[in-house]
């Protein structure tokens, strides 16, 4: 993963949102010699109302209070299932809220997370996503402190 900040003014925001037509999502692309990515960013105001979400057993059952073994075949083995409720209550704090979700799983997890939660069903509201690093290359050793702090 490679961070970085971007710092635009207020100007060229609002004329890249109105050319983009996108309401407060901004496209990008991130170029580098071997590979081309594209991505959102959401505009969210210094103020107004933000939720934050935990991911597991909020927004989808992983069950994880019943152990290692039924959290493994949640998140690999069965298709996910949203909490009930939980995306219509999402949806009834209006389009000015930003969401962020948040998970102790993996950062490899982000793109199967991110087509179910928002996907027709269950339809929660788009939002920024926080979860952990985890090296996955087994030649270093940093690799296996990582597992076992998973």
């Amino acid at each position: 993963m490679i961070e970085g900040d971007i710092r635009l003014s207020q100007d060229i925001v609002d004329r890249l949102i109105s050319s983009q037509n996108t309401g407060q999502l901004l496209r990008f692309q991130a170029v580098s010699k071997n590979h081309m990515g594209v991505g959102y960013v959401t505009i969210i105001p210094p103020k107004g109302l933000s939720v934050i979400s935990d991911i597991d057993d909020t927004v989808k059952i992983t069950q994880i209070p019943d152990g290692e073994s039924m959290v493994l075949k949640n998140t690999f083995f069965r298709h996910f299932v949203a909490a009930p409720c939980m995306a219509h209550m999402y949806n009834t704090f209006g389009k000015d809220t930003a969401f962020h979700y948040v998970s102790g799983g993996p950062w490899q997890m982000y793109q199967p997370i991110y087509d179910f939660l928002f996907s027709k069903y269950p339809g929660f509201p788009r939002g920024s996503f926080h979860m952990k690093n985890l090296r996955t290359n087994p030649l270093e050793s940093e690799s296996y402190k990582d597992f076992w702090r998973v």
